[in-house]
């Protein structure tokens, strides 16, 4: 490993785990975790513009997905990662629906929602 010139070799190991306790923290892996945090969930229809030998027009439905309601209805420990696959578009009824995880700014953290 070279070092960086500015900094030495300690130091250079020293940032190096910082980042990665720093993405280590943030790791969210449940939908309760996800709130809590204030995240923000936009899903969309990821159905192409190809079915089989057709050209088909693609679907371009897009939604922000209602934290409060994805915990009452599925649970603070779903997962985040089974998500998309319980999910349809409600345009046109495929299956294949993308979510997009974004989560909040440093000052746009959620305070009490625990």
């Amino acid at each position: 490993m070279v070092a960086s010139p500015i900094f030495g070799e300690f130091e250079h190991r020293l940032i190096v785990l910082l980042l990665f306790l720093h993405y280590l923290i943030f790791m969210v892996e449940t939908i309760g975790e996800a709130f809590s945090l204030g995240w923000q969930l936009k899903a969309r229809c990821a159905f192409g513009n190809r079915e089989g030998m057709k050209s088909v027009r693609q679907c371009t439905w897009t939604y922000d997905l209602d934290m409060l309601t994805l915990v009452a209805t599925r649970g603070r420990d779903f997962p985040l990662a089974m998500l998309a696959s319980r999910l349809r578009c409600p345009r046109c009824g495929s299956r294949r629906v993308a979510v997009v995880f974004m989560p909040p700014s440093e000052g746009g953290k959620r305070r009490g929602a625990s």
